[in-house]
């Protein structure tokens, strides 16, 4: 049971801390580092975020990260993909439409092998793009401007999903930048969002995401924002209708906007306030399928049910204050302190994962 590997992977955290005692453990149990001080964790195997990267993202909003994961890794996320898709009991919720009945939440503290990418790879590099990371302060040195932001300390999760978009679905979410339910932090919140493909993304079949570059909408973001948050009279906020309530919004933002080919282990990387939407899936004819269609890839069904698998997980600076829906453990307008939502970065801590050990409660 998912509840089970947490416990140990928990344990596993704790005992690592207390030095030479890990022998006692599981193999298969998670080699966290942890402590209340623990230098920076490090980062992923091979991957740097270089100072042409960090520009891109802070002018555009996004960006694309070939590669962020490789190897037995990547693996062992994708087989996981297989079995969730395959077997979970998915997120049920009255006010998600019925493209998000394969989504499901906290992975981390579900599944060991997104625990560790959750806890131990990506913390380090999402420090790069909330300002706190090394190649960060190269940039930031460079630049003589005495007003650069101010450095956050510590780096928490906030949220992470596992989606599987279906073609016989296949209608998606328009324009948008996360709601409370997907963002359950206040406004002036800042964050990044890691959207990992755990499926070959073809531009010509759809299915995957489309990025709209910020510095092109700047001028109309608060009038679109707006536009997709006003609750009107549905009596709920049209986070996924853009293109419906506003037309011209939509217009703009498809000009606005990118897609790229993907494989699995890539990633994009966006701001908090990045417009994205999900890709439709497009008929394409037999003979212009791609190889992974017609042969490797697993999601291409032959029953039709053709999906496309990624995992996103969202990191906010230490600071950040709790709105919107989040765990009854954390008080709304308050600083983030519950270990539903546990402190990653520069090191874990001690008490919340005491917490997690116990077990986490739905």
């Amino acid at each position: 049971m998912w509840q089970t590997a947490i416990i140990v992977a928990a344990a596993v955290i704790l005992e690592v801390v207390q030095l030479h005692q890990s022998k006692a453990q599981s193999q298969d149990a998670i080699r966290f580092r942890g402590g209340a001080k623990h230098p920076k964790t490090p980062p992923l195997p091979s991957v740097t975020i270089t100072p042409t990267e960090l520009t891109e993202y802070h002018r555009d909003g996004f960006v694309l990260k070939k590669g962020l994961l490789q190897g037995e890794e990547l693996s062992k996320l994708m087989d996981s993909a297989e079995e969730i898709y395959a077997t979970a009991n998915h997120q049920k919720d009255a006010n998600l439409p019925n493209f998000f009945k394969k989504l499901t939440f906290d992975l981390w503290r579900r599944k060991d092998e997104f625990a560790q990418l959750a806890f131990e790879n990506l913390p380090s590099v999402a420090a790069e793009f909330l300002g706190v990371g090394d190649a960060y302060e190269m940039i930031n040195n460079e630049d003589n401007n005495n007003n650069a932001h101010e450095k956050e300390e510590t780096i928490r999760i906030l949220k992470d999903g596992f989606f599987g978009f279906q073609q016989k679905n296949n209608t998606g979410c328009g324009f948008h930048v996360d709601d409370k339910i997907f963002w359950p932090a206040s406004y002036e919140t800042t964050g990044v969002n890691f959207w990992i493909a755990l499926s070959p993304m073809r531009i010509q079949e759809g299915g995957g995401i489309r990025v709209v570059n910020q510095s092109k909408v700047e001028p109309i973001f608060e009038e679109c924002r707006q536009a997709i948050t006003n609750v009107g009279e549905r009596g709920y906020s049209p986070t996924c209708d853009m293109e419906e309530v506003s037309p011209e919004c939509h217009e703009k933002m498809l000009e606005a906007s990118v897609v790229f080919d993907m494989e699995p282990g890539d990633a994009l990387i966006w701001d908090r306030w990045t417009f994205h939407r999900s890709e439709p899936f497009r008929p394409v004819p037999e003979g212009e399928r791609s190889e992974e269609h017609q042969c490797d890839d697993p999601s291409a069904g032959a029953d039709g049910d053709d999906y496309r698998l990624r995992y996103t997980i969202r990191y906010v600076p230490g600071k950040a204050k709790a709105w919107g829906r989040h765990h009854p453990s954390q008080v709304t307008g308050e600083t983030f302190d519950s270990p539903y939502y546990p402190q990653v970065w520069p090191s874990v801590l001690k008490s919340e994962m005491k917490s997690i050990q116990k077990g986490l409660e739905d």
